[in-house]
């Protein structure tokens, strides 16, 4: 049986770090955000009542300080899987994902190990600037590569898998 689709996605860092941003807990986003702004608050309640004083820059850094390590997660994740894939490949991990009517199967490339999904399961689909993000529970994803499709249309898949995935939710970023 031929694929409705084909798709081939290599785990570049750039995609990596995309889907690692893109997979980040929402809620734990927010409230570490929260955190954040309400360190920033109470250093500008300090300099607003003393001044430029050594507490008023104590909650001004440690704001920045976890400021930059919401950033930099991520990003350190994503880098990190990257070079793992390297270690273990030498070269980027490389995918290829066949979509039939009623499942899809994952390939790696390197392994030749196989996964197969039904469509039912995806719980979310997150589109980024690069790649779809087929979410199924516990935060697994499956990556899908904008530019990856060997002769379909992008706009067509995203047509058919948003019919596929009627119950699912649909999250662009």
């Amino acid at each position: 049986m031929e694929p409705l689709f084909k798709n081939k996605c290599i785990y570049t860092e750039e995609n990596l770090k995309e889907m690692m941003k893109a997979t980040q807990n929402k809620a734990f986003s927010t409230c570490y955000i929260g955190f954040i702004l309400i360190l920033a608050m109470l250093g500008i309640q300090r300099l607003l009542e003393n001044g430029l004083s050594f507490i008023a820059m104590f909650w001004f850094v440690l704001a920045i300080v976890n400021g930059a390590i919401f950033y930099i997660t991520p990003l350190r994740k994503a880098k990190v899987t990257y070079q793992r894939y390297l270690e273990l490949y030498h070269g980027e991990s490389k995918a290829s994902t066949l979509f039939y009517e009623q499942e899809f199967i994952v390939r790696d490339l390197q392994t030749n190990g196989e996964h197969k999904f039904k469509y039912e399961l995806i719980v979310e689909i997150k589109e980024t600037p690069h790649l779809y993000l087929l979410m199924f529970p516990k935060n697994i994803s499956a990556l899908i590569e904008k530019n990856g499709f060997e002769s379909e249309s992008e706009k067509d898949f995203l047509k058919f898998i948003e019919n596929k995935c009627k119950e699912c939710k649909i999250r662009r970023e």
